[in-house]
């Protein structure tokens, strides 16, 4: 019998004509997810592109590669709820309903909770029964796996039809003609170096749970969360050629592939500089967002969508200027050539950050010599980093501290766990006269738990110009140095060196500089020789 049609409007929707809109290219994803789905809160201007960018394939039109897609989108603009609930449920309904789809992403509560929400609609939404009849549960129908019915010659397929993973679970046995990875990083993998590591490593070996190459798909999406994350990851697959890319910020900060820019369905209609969804995310919110703790940096990353860029970070690192050293303990920069930069005023210290502890074994650490003058200015005599093995960095703590011994105050080491135990060799080394007598040991108990605002603390100073660096020092491409890590924070996962650069307010505040102190308002000293030295600057330009 012939199936009546629906009145939508005023039209009457034959249930062929629906399947139709919802198969068609472009804009049939869009109309399966808000029309039959029911997530009537998407917006045409941004979904709609955004759904014929995920819809796209090489089986209706799409380009080389269009079946490796990464896709990016500020949190709470509804990205999710097309990529892992209407994509998965519109490929089984419209594409293939004998496909294996893996639903992945960092916890087991987001894959179960889509889950949850695709078997809701095929269960209880009727417009979907009405327009999909032959999309009904099959033999397994639980909250990790559902199964639908499938073709008779397949219908013994051991593979479910949607299995929901977290990065965590094991998937060396499974294939699936399809991969949705949709948030592979959360809160506490981007915690934890560890867990990062261990998330770019599941993305790049994906690929062996695919059912072949040309007929499988593998979906990204994503917020970038900075480092060197999944997302950076995928950047990188894109670059190469292998992936397609669309991605979007909070206020229109747009990306896609060169291969698809002529496309205008995949162009989101929005104005730079506003809120690509104000009914959702408006200035407002925002605002109230940037006013929360960890609210600029949440800012930056899930809702501005800025990912990993060794040219975007806290630092203004142009403003470490390099300075020389004398024979005598002068120091001089160009630009403070008013100042007196003798060592004897200031207070030389060393910092390190070891790293070893029973977990950390062979870790990359970083031994630093600064001195800071009354002034506020900041010198980066020498620094040496590598991974911590206990003879070679009690030897290099030695030696570092006997070359600067005419100068040096204190070795501030944090005294953690296992490494207090490095202090104490350090003290049977002084016994030795091996270390410098003049020179006191301190233990640090950081004020500053968290790795990142330990190396948050400097980003003030270093925008203030006060730090200095010598010119073998300079960030080099490819060689991982201190200036490196700097440069990169707070996207770099490996920031060791970065860290024990984030401990010299504690040394400091334990041995402050000798000679002129701030003035009694508080103001620094430099401020009245910055604008001498500024003065002498604009009269020789103007003479010159």
């Amino acid at each position: 019998m012939k199936s009546p049609g629906i009145r939508i409007g005023d039209e009457t929707l034959t249930r062929k004509r629906v399947r139709e809109l919802c198969k068609s290219y472009p804009g049939g994803l869009y109309y399966f997810a808000k029309a039959v789905c029911g997530f009537g809160r998407m917006k045409e201007h941004l979904h709609l592109p955004f759904c014929n960018y995920i819809q796209l394939h090489p089986w209706n039109d799409g380009p080389e590669r269009s079946n490796r897609k990464h896709a990016w989108m500020p949190r709470e603009h509804f990205k999710s709820t097309i990529c892992s609930v209407a994509f998965p449920l519109w490929l089984l309904s419209c594409h293939d309903r004998n496909a294996t789809i893996a639903l992945i992403s960092a916890h087991s509560d987001n894959t179960k909770k889509w889950l949850r929400q695709i078997k809701n609609i095929i269960e209880h939404n009727g417009f979907f029964r009405w327009a999909f009849p032959e999309i009904r549960p099959g033999g397994k129908w639980d909250e990790e796996e559902i199964v639908i019915t499938r073709d008779q010659s397949v219908s013994g397929d051991a593979q479910a039809s949607i299995t929901a993973y977290s990065i965590n679970s094991g998937l060396a046995s499974q294939h699936h003609s399809y991969i949705i990875l949709d948030d592979p990083v959360n809160e506490q993998v981007a915690k934890s170096d560890v867990e990062m590591a261990k998330a770019v490593s599941l993305f790049v070996h994906l690929e062996e749970i695919l059912k072949g190459w040309k007929e499988s798909g593998f979906l990204v999406v994503d917020t970038p969360w900075g480092r060197e994350d999944v997302h950076h990851a995928a950047l990188g697959e894109e670059r190469r050629g292998y992936r397609l890319k669309w991605g979007i910020g909070v206020l229109g900060d747009f990306e896609i592939s060169d291969s698809l820019k002529a496309r205008d369905e995949l162009l989101p209609q929005v104005t730079p500089g506003k809120p690509i969804l104000p009914t959702e995310c408006d200035e407002d919110k925002l605002q109230h967002i940037s006013q929360q703790p960890g609210g600029v940096e949440k800012l930056h990353m899930q809702y501005y969508c800025k990912p990993f860029d060794s040219g975007r970070n806290g630092f203004a690192l142009d403003l470490i200027r390099d300075f020389a050293i004398f024979p005598d303990g002068m120091l001089k920069c160009d630009c403070h050539s008013s100042h007196n930069h003798h060592l004897r005023l200031a207070s030389v210290c060393a910092v390190s950050d070891p790293a070893y502890t029973e977990d950390k074994k062979n870790c990359e650490s970083a031994i630093q010599i600064g001195a800071k003058f009354p002034c506020e200015c900041r010198f980066l005599l020498a620094e040496w980093g590598g991974h911590v093995i206990t003879t070679e960095y009690i030897n290099q703590a030695c030696a570092m501290a006997a070359e600067w011994k005419t100068w040096l105050r204190a070795y501030g080491v944090e005294e953690v766990n296992f490494q207090i135990a490095l202090k104490n060799w350090l003290t049977e080394r002084k016994e030795q006269n091996k270390f410098p007598l003049g020179c006191q040991l301190e233990g640090l108990r950081p004020k500053r738990r968290e790795k990142d605002t330990r190396i948050a603390s400097q980003v003030y100073p270093v925008s203030q110009g006060w730090w200095h660096k010598r010119p073998t020092m300079r960030q080099i491409p490819g060689h991982n140095n201190l200036m490196q890590q700097l440069f990169q924070w707070p996207f770099s996962r490996l920031r060791d060196r970065a860290d024990t650069f984030g401990y010299w307010d504690d040394i400091w505040e334990i041995y402050p500089p000798r000679g002129e102190k701030q003035t009694e308002k508080g103001e620094n000293v430099n401020a009245r020789r910055e604008q001498k030295d500024m003065e002498m600057f604009k009269q020789e330009v103007l003479n010159g």
